[in-house]
């Protein structure tokens, strides 16, 4: 698989600029690695890997470092350290798990 920011450039079509994109998609990579199964991959997961990785990047860039400062949903609201905070985006989520990858706490097959 070439690189994560080769792929975010020529496949994914990403704009970021490289010297911001490139730590981000590291440390997304570092997150997505943590949510998968350890195996070999085909081509067609590894490509559903390098998507997740992409947006999950662009997820951390907009909202600045990965995580929220404050959430409300209806009379619920929650506020915390952001910094803190490291939990895979819903767009990532769900590719790996269109594609059987997401890792959920049991024994791979």
């Amino acid at each position: 698989m070439e690189s994560y920011y080769s792929y975010y450039c020529d496949s994914y079509g990403g704009t970021m600029a490289e010297e911001i994109i490139v730590p981000l998609l590291e440390k997304a990579a570092d997150i997505i690695g943590g949510m998968i199964y350890e195996k070999e991959y085909s081509k067609r997961e590894s490509e559903a890997i390098a998507k997740a990785v992409c947006i999950e990047a662009e997820e951390l860039a907009a909202t600045g470092n990965g995580g929220y400062s404050s959430l409300r949903l209806g009379d619920f609201a929650v506020s915390g350290n952001a910094s803190k905070t490291s939990v895979i985006c819903t767009r990532a989520l769900a590719v790996l798990d269109r594609e059987g990858l997401f890792y959920r706490g049991g024994i791979g097959l």
